[in-house]
């Protein structure tokens, strides 16, 4: 078969001509700003100024200073008289452009602020931080106001764009936060939500015509989405990147959308038929691009990001440019099967109505179609994948929801009922989706299926069946009878012509793309369950030796990410390993938490001991019989777990436990304080036990509230608070709706109880949840204050009301002197939380890679200045990296020659410490070696200036000269050293 070559791409592509360049910064863009009239732009920059250039001159016309850090983005207004901009100093400054004074200074953060857009027509403005809020401000020539804040993302906010109308402002965020959000900033403060990324998102942006929002993925996800106004699907999704996706900007026409990456690539590609129309290979790897708003102009990073390059484009030479190679376009259909799956499995298949994609849940049909010559061929596939109806199987089962097509529902006589309550939970799961999101109503079809031989007469299967048809409207119901064929025909035929094609996604891919993929897939199918991935690409190599392109790393490794975002393989220890079966994973995670629920004393919890050897019930078909394999899954399956917060970990006498709120089984012993403390109720809808379960996490991580499990019960925790209160929550369900509860202790004071409330209301909102009522409650007699009584108070000021019933005044707020202060505090307890979810799970990282000897670095230095490298490898292992230093790996009786030798030979990163006494004595000798090593193979050499010396010595060996350097003596807001030696290690 004759092999894909390598694509050849001009460095600068037809109808691109360079007009000139902006230069003179000595630290990096951060962003590209046209003024509205497209005359001028706007840089800001990590050294703390906003540079405003003359865009036809190429003359720089001013330098704004008064930041106190990086300066990570800038705004024109409407008007192009005033710019905004936000910093790492955690403000926002307004600046006249005539004068290059500051107006107005905004201080309401609690971090950085990352991104500012104006509103269209001016007034408004929008700040994204890395406090995890959006601030709407209102702006006039003398007075500034904050009019709202959005709270709903769960990490640091990257990117905000306003629809040209000025209804909808669209946000991303950084990782774990996958979701893109559209707020309706006159009818609501809840987003909808549009799910599609498996990563962070860097950029967004709007057409000009307000139709089309695109977004960018980040590391691993690498695509572009494109997305109809009113949808919460994509329409399109564009594969090519190699890096995450830094920035998007479409062209004033409308006809180009342009994509900067960290792959050193800007591309542009077609908004007609969203096919690549020119790539420019540009040597920088961040920052951002931008079209001019009025004329066929694109400004782009130079070099090192520290220069602008302006380009005068020919669109009419760009759009039918026959540079690139041809796209290859496909679309996947997601068909959820729940139930008794083997049974349909085993009948599909012995027909050949589907064919296996790998051994354990995943089948598919494929469907080619042809178009004419003109246009290439799209591939359609519908991808078939076994779910358990297990409330425990999946993490999250919105996630599993997400694009889904269809859902075939199984059940097989005589029904069982613990079969017959898995469909119960589906149905309930199902029925909260598609209350939450409306566009998944129109695509998403529900067949019922019952495999049911004719003589089979079961009252009881019968009466289950019949209770499942009328607890859901279906669009299908088919009897199978295993002995006759024809009813299953229609059945696949039914399945066909189900798919709304036309609503779901269509890809743009590449065809050395599919070539991959297509590889990987037949390593699946063969049964593989884990390769290295420098094996498996060494395969792929000989497999086709007539590829030759100097990308195709990256390119293998996208693909995985690619083949990753659909669930096919998934990737494990950094990109060492990969994955093919990810069932397995998603099979030991369930068994952990179900392992969990077996707690004799109902407890909810499992030794970390048993854990991470495996010594725990999981279902055959799943269970890995290689020791050492079933170890190399277990770790990163805790990590996740902890990650996702739906563990928490619990030191005691006899070891550490895993506790998982979610399955405790016991009451509450303390039941009495639930009734008599109940303080304030909130009615919200979503997924219930997901939100209970990371909020009970999220408290014990903030280290203000502690609770250990004698003080959990099933679905009600008490938290115990330093100043010697007490406060819990409990969850009741009913229905679609949860009711959490807040009570308190009499003792607990006014300001712990705001920090407790306050807390638990933004975490209900970051979760997006779509009804959410707050409710006073007497602490007296327990009586509800009714709402409106209590809004009203709220509102003309007062913060306490009185008790109808008994006559005692109930708070409704903090004093206002207080408030902000605890808002304050409110923001440093979200940040606790954060550093203790990634502190656990970077622990049972650092716990795998002492167990297996996976050194990250090796650390060369002087040993009179051990104490002060000592104390920056006890820092880096807090981070999950595990630096080799030979005081701590050195055994008495060992050649510690030999051990040095063997480190540096299995090293791939090298930290050489430069302290006030100079180089040791052999420490010429063992980064000359590793040197040599980095020349046959590849390696980073790191020096490192410890503190406490004023000068840097002279150095008899020139080379480390040549390499950037990491300086412990400085430590200033812009540079932090360990942030930069994390940096350096991990390459990124």
């Amino acid at each position: 078969m004759k092999q894909e070559q390598r694509e050849t791409v001009p460095l600068i592509p037809k109808g691109m001509e360079l007009r000139g360049i902006l230069q003179g910064y000595e630290e990096a863009i951060c962003q590209i700003a046209w003024s509205p009239d497209g005359k001028m732009i706007a840089s800001p920059s990590l050294d703390g100024t906003i540079r405003v250039w003359d865009a036809e001159s190429g003359k720089e016309s001013m330098v704004l200073t008064g930041h106190q850090g990086a300066v990570y983005s800038a705004a024109w207004s409407p008007n192009g008289q005033r710019l905004a901009s936000g910093s790492e100093d955690k403000t926002l400054r307004i600046w006249d452009v005539k004068t290059g004074e500051t107006i107005f200074v905004l201080d309401e953060h609690k971090g950085p602020v990352y991104s500012v857009a104006w509103s269209p027509k001016g007034q408004g403005l929008a700040s994204g931080s890395a406090d995890k809020t959006i601030k709407l401000w209102k702006i006039n020539k003398r007075t500034k106001q904050q009019i709202c804040e959005y709270i709903g993302h769960s990490n640091a906010i990257y990117c905000l764009a306003w629809s040209p109308d000025g209804a909808l402002l669209a946000s991303g965020a950084e990782e774990p936060d996958n979701m893109l959000r559209l707020w309706d900033v006159k009818t609501s403060d809840v987003p909808r939500i549009l799910n599609g990324h498996t990563c962070g998102i860097f950029s967004v942006v709007w057409s000009p015509d307000g139709r089309v929002l695109a977004s960018g993925g980040g590391e691993t996800d690498q695509r572009i989405m494109v997305w109809k106004r009113d949808s919460e699907l994509p329409e399109n999704i564009l594969e090519g990147h190699t890096g995450k996706i830094w920035s998007l900007s479409f062209s004033a026409d409308g006809r180009l959308l342009a994509s900067k990456s960290h792959d050193s690539t800007v591309r542009l590609w077609r908004t007609d038929t969203w096919q690549e129309a020119a790539r420019l290979q540009e040597p920088s790897s961040l920052t951002d691009l931008a079209f001019n708003p009025v004329l066929p102009v694109l400004a782009t990073p130079g070099e090192y990001d520290q220069n602008i390059h302006i380009w005068d484009l020919k669109y009419d030479l760009i759009l039918n440019s026959s540079e690139l190679a041809e796209p290859v376009y496909y679309q996947n259909a997601k068909v959820i099967m729940i139930g008794d799956t083997e049974s349909l499995q085993s009948l599909l298949t012995a027909e050949n109505m589907v064919k296996p994609v790998d051994k354990l849940h995943i089948w598919s049909f494929e469907m080619k179609e042809e178009y004419s010559k003109d246009s290439p061929q799209e591939i359609r596939e519908i991808l078939f994948r076994e779910l358990s109806g297990d409330p425990n199987y999946q993490l999250d089962h919105r996630m599993e929801l997400n694009g889904a097509a269809l859902i075939l529902m199984v059940l097989k006589t005589p029904v069982e009922k613990n079969q017959f309550d898995g469909i119960q939970l589906w149905i309930r799961t199902i029925a909260q989706a598609q209350n939450r999101q409306s566009n998944l109503t129109k695509v998403l079809k529900k067949f019922l299926i019952v495999i049911k031989k004719t003589t089979d007469r079961n009252s009881t299967s019968d009466e289950y069946i019949r209770k499942t048809k009328e607890k859901m409207r279906f669009d299908g119901f088919f009897e199978i009878d295993p002995e006759k064929t024809e009813r299953l025909k229609k059945l696949s035929n039914a399945i066909c012509e189900s798919i709304a094609w036309n609503a779901l996604p269509r890809t743009t891919s590449t065809k050395i793309f599919q070539q991959i993929q297509e590889f990987v897939l037949n390593e699946k199918k063969d049964g593989r369950l884990l390769s290295t991935t420098e094996d498996l690409f060494r395969i792929f190599c000989k497999t086709y030796p007539d590829i030759q392109d100097n990308e195709l790393k990256s390119k293998f490794d996208t693909s995985i990410f690619y083949l990753q975002n659909h669930d096919l393989v998934r990737f494990l220890y950094e990109k060492h390993f990969i994955l093919f079966q990810p069932e397995v994973f998603r099979g030991y995670a369930s068994s952990i938490i179900n392992a969990a629920a077996q707690d004799p004393e109902k407890m909810g919890s499992i030794a970390e001991e048993k854990t991470l050897n495996g010594i725990f019930s999981i279902p055959e078909k799943l269970k890995i019989s290689n020791k050492s394999i079933e170890k190399l899954i277990l770790y990163p399956v805790i990590e996740e777990l902890l990650f996702h917060e739906l563990v928490f970990k619990e030191p005691t006498g006899d070891g550490a436990y895993f506790v998982f709120p979610s399955q405790f089984g016991r009451d509450l012993e303390k039941k009495a304080l639930i009734i008599k403390g109940r303080s304030t109720i909130f009615r919200f809808r979503g997924a219930l036990q997901n939100i209970y379960t990371t909020l009970v996490v999220r408290l014990a991580n903030t280290k203000l509230f502690l609770t250990e499990r004698t003080d959990m019960g099933q679905n009600a925790v008490i938290y115990n608070d330093r100043d010697g209160g007490a406060c819990g929550i409990h969850l009741q369900k009913k229905k679609w709706e949860g009711e959490l509860t807040l009570f308190y202790a009499k003792d607990t004071s006014p300001v712990t109880r705001f920090l407790f409330e306050e807390f638990i209301f933004r975490h209900l909102k970051r979760h997006g949840v779509s009804k959410i009522k707050r409710l006073f409650v007497c602490q007296h007699c327990g009586s509800t204050i009714q709402k409106d009584w209590a809004e009203g108070r709220l509102s003309r000021g007062y913060d306490q009301i009185e008790c109808g019933k008994c006559g005692e005044s109930v708070s409704l707020s903090l004093p206002k002197e207080q408030l902000k202060k605890m808002l304050i505090q409110i923001a440093r307890m979200d940040e606790y939380a954060d550093k203790a979810r990634e502190y656990e799970s970077l622990e049972e990282t650092l716990r795998r890679k002492e167990e297996n000897k996976e050194f990250d670095v090796f650390f060369s230095y002087n040993h009179k200045d051990q104490a002060a490298v000592i104390k920056i490898g006890k820092e880096l292992k807090k981070w999950g990296i595990l630096p080799w230093i030979d005081l701590w790996y050195i055994l008495p009786g060992q050649s510690w020659q030999k051990e040095i030798e063997k480190q540096i030979k299995n090293s791939k990163v090298v930290v050489v410490f430069i302290g006030p006494n100079g180089l040791g004595r052999w420490q010429d000798k063992e980064y000359m070696a590793f040197m040599r090593k980095s020349v046959e193979c590849g390696g980073r050499v790191i020096p490192v200036m410890l503190p406490d010396f004023s000068k840097k010595p002279e150095l008899p060996s020139s080379f480390l000269e040549e390499f950037e350097w990491v300086d412990f003596r400085k430590i200033e807001v812009e540079y932090d050293p360990l942030k930069q030696l994390i940096r350096g290690i991990e390459g990124k």
